[in-house]
């Protein structure tokens, strides 16, 4: 068999400089780099904010406020299940898509894009007076 032993002493070799290029893993290796550290706290607001997003509005479908200016979304069971549901496909449709716009714009413009969509369909559901600006948004 060609290559046993010494297949397997430069894959060993390999693997330890792997190690040694990758540096710290875990807290250790998150904490020793500040750049990184702020980079995945940055990143995590995201997911934060996201939920956040989703957590509150269940909260002002009961408010007095929201009753009287949507009243026919939330006397309506099918119109208020599709008010708190419209953010999760929202969501599902921008997974379908994002690859497509990886590949043609990068990731990075992709996620920049993704944002600015996020952002203005927060803002047209913060301003809405009917509840089609909120499916819409």
């Amino acid at each position: 068999m060609a290559g046993g032993a010494a297949g397997l002493e430069s894959s060993h070799v390999a693997a330890v400089r792997r190690r040694a290029l990758a540096g710290k893993s875990g807290w250790a290796g998150l904490i020793a780099n500040r750049r990184i550290f702020a980079i995945a706290v940055f990143a995590s607001l995201g997911g934060l904010l996201y939920g956040y997003n989703q957590g509150v509005f269940s909260g002002v479908l009961v408010m007095n406020s929201f009753k009287t200016r949507m009243a026919s979304a939330v006397d309506d069971p099918g119109k208020q299940g599709w008010l708190v549901s419209i953010l999760e496909l929202g969501a599902w449709f921008g997974v379908l898509v994002t690859a497509y716009f990886a590949d043609k714009l990068s990731r990075k413009y992709t996620i920049v894009l993704a944002v600015c969509i996020f952002c203005v369909g927060v803002i047209v559901q913060t301003a809405a007076k009917e509840p089609s600006s909120i499916y819409g948004g």
